[in-house]
């Protein structure tokens, strides 16, 4: 696993700074007082006061679980994946048709075996299928899978002259 931007994770000292506004936070203290007056009197020295232990409710759990899914949203985390693309090259072109001593045609015994081989590969990466004529060119986008490879293979073709 890694990340496309790790100087997002800078933003994870916000996570401290959440800590000390917690900190900070003014808390009511216990007064005994005569009168209604006194009290009145008394809401002019209140003061904030810090230090002490934080009390943590659950919305400063709320507040960090959403800080740290803005900043690894922010980070761009991707997942490694060791697998090889595939490229696959037939030849399509009028020689392929041209027919084996068994009967088939070459483009038929060679559509036979690319099948085999992809059946052995481990079918985890890309497979690009890529034909000769008329021009070289790639059939589709990569397919991811490796029934998706054998469809376009079956719907490919020998040809005799270029396609206009």
């Amino acid at each position: 696993m890694g990340f496309l931007y790790p100087g997002a994770l800078v933003f994870f000292a916000l996570v401290p700074a959440l800590v000390l506004a917690y900190l900070a936070k003014e808390r009511p203290a216990r007064v005994t007082v005569s009168s209604v007056l006194a009290f009145r009197a008394l809401r002019g020295f209140r003061r904030e006061r810090f230090g002490g232990w934080p009390r943590l409710d659950w919305m400063f759990f709320a507040e960090v679980f959403i800080l740290s899914l803005a900043v690894l949203a922010m980070a761009g985390p991707f997942v490694w994946k060791k697998t090889a693309p595939l490229a696959v090259v037939i030849d399509n072109s009028a020689a392929m048709q041209a027919l084996t001593p068994a009967g088939r045609s070459r483009f038929e015994v060679a559509r036979e075996k690319l099948d085999a081989a992809l059946s052995a590969e481990d079918g985890g990466g890309e497979i690009s299928v890529y034909v000769t004529a008329p021009q070289p060119r790639r059939v589709a986008p990569p397919f991811n899978t490796l029934t998706e490879a054998r469809i376009a293979l079956s719907r490919i073709k020998p040809t005799d002259a270029p396609n206009d």
